[in-house]
């Protein structure tokens, strides 16, 4: 299995590779330098699966980074895409096979999803709420967030506020966004 595995992970690396690419154009349409990544991308593709990708294969490959879009704007960050150090290789088993949020991602979406309902409904203080989920997250990450994590973080979630949630309730955002 593991010889399988390994055989595997090359062409599975591959297809990350171009369906980010197409999801980042997707994200920023009309950059230049995403052209490149993405035909990099597919080079790099097709070098690795030995064969030339299809427009149908594109197609399909253009659905799934679409769908990755969506799926960004719903969720918190990865963890490791913010935490300078990651969450040192830990994972939250019940977060990922049932949505518990008592562990390190389930928290990190509890304090994501209040930092983004603050900013909703216009809260200049965030209460307790926030700074209270925050030192759990911190608790069970074993130290504190940097400031550049920290300002990261919400900015993610605040963008997340205005691009998704105003629209969804009918809202509009801020005339001076909150920091």
């Amino acid at each position: 299995m593991s010889h399988i595995n390994q055989t595997m992970r090359p062409r599975e690396k591959a297809v990350e590779r171009l369906v980010e690419a197409i999801a980042k154009s997707i994200e920023a349409p009309g950059t230049s330098a995403l052209s490149g990544e993405i035909e990099a991308a597919r080079a790099h593709w097709e070098a690795v699966c030995q064969t030339s990708l299809t427009d149908e294969l594109m197609a399909d490959f253009q659905q799934d980074a679409a769908k990755l879009v969506e799926r960004k704007k719903t969720q918190p960050p990865e963890m490791a895409s913010i935490l300078i150090h990651g969450a040192g290789g830990r994972r939250d088993f019940g977060y990922e096979l049932g949505g518990e949020l008592s562990g390190l991602q389930g928290t990190w979406h509890r304090l994501w999803a209040s930092i983004s309902m603050t900013r909703l409904f216009g809260a200049q203080d965030h209460g307790e709420l926030v700074p209270d989920l925050r030192l759990e997250f911190e608790g069970l990450l074993g130290r504190a967030m940097t400031i550049e994590e920290w300002d990261q973080f919400v900015a993610h979630a605040h963008h997340h506020c205005d691009t998704v949630m105003r629209p969804q309730f009918g809202d509009s955002p801020p005339e001076h966004p909150q920091g």
